[in-house]
């Protein structure tokens, strides 16, 4: 597959130019798959070479302009996408196993900037509730029941725990890890989980807080959301409390009761809602999740990253706890 070519996108002028005939844009779109706030992702077909033939790929259109606006392409929403594009081509070049791979853009469609990404089969939520999906990460065993085993959920989330390290590493901050934005695609060789939308990364040193719009309160720690924590080792270690929040949650997934997704919750920025009054507050006693039993070398990584006076005193990266993590790794866990 390509690289994608950034080359003629350094501007986006392109797009504001007037009295001219934009081309057909040559991919075609059969379905929705995910909206969010900074576009709307469908699934559909794109040619590699005009000699090949055509791949199944996630495109994400992006508006050109603001709501309830005039017809003037906005130049914020332009820094955006562009800010977007260049984050996952930066990650996907850290780290491109654990990382989405980006395609190719258009600029011309009339009313949306447009990005061609690889196609995944599902995000975790669609994965939790899918049984012989999840016994393809753990095939010694048979289709887990639920609760979902320990084993298991350490399998689906070995590759994003590197895939964070690396590029966190790199000064690469995703800043909104959640289960919608982990894809997984499974095939005969394997299963694999990667990273997707980087509207919300940060590629700097220089750490600020995220727009409200790009991200997950249920994610977060209080003292980041009621904004009493937002010193640089804070902001660049988001990553590491919103991928223990997410496994956690693994760990209490039930199917039967429906999940909303997470990212609905934006919405409700702007009405003059605090963002403190989302958090979610997770808790585990007696080596013990919910009603269940989990390993103590789990329960050590909740404690250095979750509890929130640990994580308000010495927020940790990832390397800093790359003990914690090996120990889980090698922890002997029952199916």
């Amino acid at each position: 597959m390509p690289r994608l070519n950034l080359r003629s996108f350094v501007s986006l002028k392109s797009s504001f130019s007037k009295g001219t005939t934009p081309p057909l844009c040559p991919y075609s779109i059969w379905k929705h798959i995910a909206a969010g706030t900074s576009g709307t992702v469908y699934e559909g077909l794109w040619p590699t070479h005009s000699t090949l033939p055509e791949v199944s790929v996630a495109i994400k259109k992006v508006p050109k302009f603001q709501r309830n606006q005039s017809r003037s392409p906005s130049r914020t929403l332009s820094s955006q996408f562009r800010h977007e594009v260049v984050a996952m081509v930066t990650a996907h070049a850290a780290a491109h196993l654990g990382v989405i791979q980006p395609y190719d853009v258009y600029l011309n469609d009339p009313d949306h900037w447009v990005l061609i990404m690889e196609k995944a089969k599902g995000n975790l939520l669609d994965l939790l509730a899918n049984r012989q999906d999840l016994q393809k990460f753990y095939p010694s065993a048979a289709p887990p029941s639920y609760p979902i085993p320990e084993a298991v959920i350490r399998s689906v989330y070995d590759q994003p725990i590197t895939t964070l390290t690396t590029l966190n590493d790199r000064g690469i901050v995703h800043r909104d890890i959640k289960p919608e934005n982990l894809l997984y695609s499974c095939s005969e060789s394997g299963c694999t989980v990667k990273i997707t939308d980087f509207a919300g990364a940060t590629l700097t040193s220089k750490q600020n807080f995220p727009p409200r719009s790009l991200i997950t309160p249920e994610m977060l720690p209080l003292c980041l959301l009621s904004l009493k924590c937002i010193t640089v080792k804070h902001l660049k270690t988001m990553d590491v409390y919103t991928l223990m929040a997410s496994i956690y949650d693994a760990h209490i997934y039930d199917p039967s009761v429906e999940k909303k997704p997470t990212s609905k919750a934006k919405s409700t920025f702007g009405l003059g809602i605090s963002m403190a009054s989302s958090y979610v507050k997770r808790e585990w006693k007696d080596g013990k999740v919910g009603s269940r039993h989990v390993s103590k070398e789990l329960i050590a990584l909740f404690n250095a990253v979750l509890l929130e006076e640990n994580w308000k005193k010495s927020p940790q990266t990832f390397g800093e706890l790359s003990h914690l993590f090996d120990a889980w790794k090698k922890a002997s866990l029952a199916f």
